[in-house]
């Protein structure tokens, strides 16, 4: 039996969730909101738990009951598509990506579970998703479960639309999603075609009114008080070779005038001048680029990756001179592209650099994280914001650096927040590195400022 004590406000926390059939935890992310829904499974008696979450989470899910839960339960995680728990009680333990299976979600969706508890729900934000139908929809695991329980600290990603389901399924509006798009969120025409581009201010206390039936949030300045500060800063570096404004066509040169890439290139640049163009003579405000720049991703996505090639050699540099310098023990890196991780793994092996992307095993993911906790040797953890931005603690580290950003600004919040949550003692220091005088620069800019509408709902 585990006699952990929980803060007052978890125990809050955990009444708020036992007392509701459907609801949404949206505590900022590092004050604990898997101790609070495994001690509302405790408070409910609750003998089958199915908890949904991000791949990198699962093993330590398995953890957290072991850690907080006062009766014992066996924790069966669920890593491969055709991996059965065994019958009886007990917490059954899968991401997301599991239930893309047609025959492991016929199998989550045959049992009834005592709690449903989906971890950074907002991997259900897409109404398109199997996931979010095999979770939400008509026949979905919510109909199954006695209790379903949505955590996530960034509820909202990108503009209100992104809470229809979970405000849909909770019967909190009748709203169709077209229709709640419409009335809480604003939009506009682009060369692209209709974007949304963030929150309807004269409806946000109509809002906070509607999330407020479902949903308990708390801050981490409001409950607590004694953890460290949090600082922001920036690192421009000079432009390279492949700099967003600058050319392209070095690398080109480079690569022995490889025709294919030189044609990735010419349209690419084609592209990002014709966005430039568009927001130039409209007059598109700066807190508008951000959506434009969104719908352009895929087709910017090697120009991007170049970007963030270019800054390697700098920042390995400077990392190097810091680690050397013993300015801190450890520091945790963020990218999006696998080759920029890489690149700065090779470039930092010295420090045992260990990396966690998309394609890390399941286990060398939980065996990087530990190394990096508890190995005083292994002082670089190199991430993608996506696969290790949820449900993971970096608290050994106090100084994280974003070598890139994800276009979504709750992403990048919520991987900060791995390294400022609790168990952190040292203030925190959070850098964005930007290529000097470059799209990047104002493209890290708008991602600052588009935290505004999610600020201003969730009452931050």
């Amino acid at each position: 039996m585990n006699d952990y004590t929980l803060f007052h406000y978890q125990v809050v926390g955990a009444d708020f969730l036992a007392g509701r059939r459907f609801a949404l935890l949206a505590d900022e992310p590092g004050v604990g909101k898997s101790a609070q829904a495994i001690r509302a499974c405790d408070l409910l008696d609750a003998r089958r738990i199915l908890v949904l979450c991000p791949a990198v989470a699962r093993i330590n899910w398995a953890r957290e009951f072991h850690r907080f839960s006062l009766f014992g339960l066996p924790a069966h995680v669920l890593f491969a598509r055709t991996d059965r728990a065994p019958t009886g009680d007990g917490i059954v333990i899968a991401s997301y990506d599991y239930l893309t299976d047609t025959k492991a979600k016929d199998y989550l969706c045959a049992s009834q579970w005592d709690a449903l508890i989906c971890d950074e729900a907002h991997f259900l934000k897409s109404l398109d998703a199997q996931r979010t139908k095999t979770v939400l929809g008509r026949s979905g695991l919510i109909h199954s479960s006695q209790r379903t329980w949505l955590l996530s600290g960034t509820p909202m990603t990108n503009h209100p639309g992104d809470l229809w389901p979970m405000l849909f399924v909770s019967n909190t509006t009748s709203l169709s999603a077209e229709a709640f798009t419409e009335k809480f969120c604003t939009g506009r025409r682009t060369p692209f075609g209709h974007k949304v581009t963030g929150a309807n201010h004269q409806a946000v206390p109509e809002l906070k009114t509607m999330l407020a039936k479902v949903m308990l949030r708390r801050r981490k300045t409001d409950v607590l008080k004694d953890l460290p500060p949090i600082t922001y800063s920036s690192v421009t570096v000079e432009p390279g070779p492949v700099d967003l404004e600058i050319t392209l066509y070095d690398l080109w040169r480079r690569a022995g005038g490889d025709e294919k890439l030189r044609k990735v290139i010419d349209t690419q640049e084609q592209t990002l001048a014709a966005a430039m163009t568009a927001l130039t003579f409209s007059k598109t405000p700066l807190r508008d680029l951000l959506p434009i720049m969104t719908g352009m991703e895929k087709s910017l996505s090697e120009l991007r990756q170049y970007t963030g090639l270019a800054k390697v050699p700098a920042l390995v540099e400077l990392i190097s001179s810091e680690l050397e310098a013993g300015a801190y023990e450890k520091l945790v890196i963020f990218a999006c592209h696998k080759s920029v991780i890489e690149s700065l793994r090779d470039g930092l092996r010295k420090y045992k650099a260990v990396t966690l992307y998309g394609g890390t095993p399941p286990m060398k993911r939980q065996e990087n994280i530990d190394k990096f906790r508890t190995n005083p040797k292994c002082r670089v953890f190199i991430g993608n914001i996506q696969a290790c931005g949820t449900a993971i603690s970096l608290t050994s580290a106090h100084n994280a650096l974003f070598v890139e950003c994800d276009w979504t600004p709750a992403n990048n919040a919520q991987a900060a927040m791995r390294i400022h949550r609790i168990g952190q003692d040292k203030p925190v220091r959070i850098r964005y590195a930007s290529l000097a005088n470059s799209t990047d620069e104002r493209v890290m800019d708008a991602l600052r400022r588009k935290t505004r509408d999610e600020l201003a709902i969730f009452g931050n």
